[in-house]
């Protein structure tokens, strides 16, 4: 089947999905992450329908998914919409079927334009100069709420990086609750009732740092 291009931002293309519920699809919130800066959705669901009949509902939407590949106990589904590689992966269960559907954004324009549904979130003012997000995930594919975490690479030692975050997290108002003297491992921070999570391990070439951000 040739390939179908679909001009509608992928937001809209998320949204249409919701139409599937009067067809027995229950969905559950959407998750978002960046991954090396390529924005990434996935979204689960469970349908009363048999494996087969939901594979049969989703692949109805031929301006998302054109390919079919099927295994033993799994259904696979494909396509390009919205500058949006989309993926949906059905398996069966005793109650029906059960399986997500994500997308993956395979085009700059879209990355950095308004129909991204998930904006890549501004840097950390703390982190030093040169920090490489490996990666970012939102429980609010929004941004609007929710804790979000992320992992950045860094070229300094565990101890140099964890002085430089503590100085710098000071200076913004953070008050340290706990490993405020940790050069590597686990730290905890406050302020105004957010809360910051910090992990600090060392890798061959520098350091990286999990933050989560409640």
């Amino acid at each position: 089947m040739s390939t179908w291009v679909n001009a509608k931002p992928l937001h809209d293309l998320w949204a249409s999905l919701d139409n599937l519920s009067t067809a027995g699809f229950v969905w559950n919130d959407s998750q978002a992450s960046t991954v090396n800066g390529v924005p990434l959705r996935v979204q689960l669901f469970r349908s009363r329908n048999s494996a087969i009949e939901a594979a049969r509902l989703l692949s109805g939407r031929i301006d998302l998914f054109q390919h079919i590949v099927t295994s033993p106990g799994l259904i696979r589904l494909s396509g390009y919409a919205g500058n949006a590689h989309w993926l949906a992966e059905i398996e069966p269960v005793s109650s029906g079927a059960v399986g997500r559907v994500s997308s993956l954004v395979i085009s700059d324009a879209t990355a950095s334009g308004s129909h991204s549904p998930h904006p890549a979130p501004s840097p950390l003012s703390w982190l030093p100069a040169g920090a490489r997000r490996l990666l970012h995930h939102v429980a609010d594919p929004a941004g609007a709420s929710g804790p979000n975490q992320s992992i950045y690479a860094i070229d300094m030692r565990p101890a140099a990086l964890a002085a430089h975050i503590a100085s710098a997290l000071r200076k913004q108002a953070w008050l340290c609750e706990t490993g405020c003297s940790s050069t590597e491992g686990h730290q905890r921070w406050r302020r105004h009732g957010n809360e910051l999570f910090l992990f600090i391990q060392a890798r061959a070439a520098g350091a990286v740092v999990y933050i989560h951000i409640d």
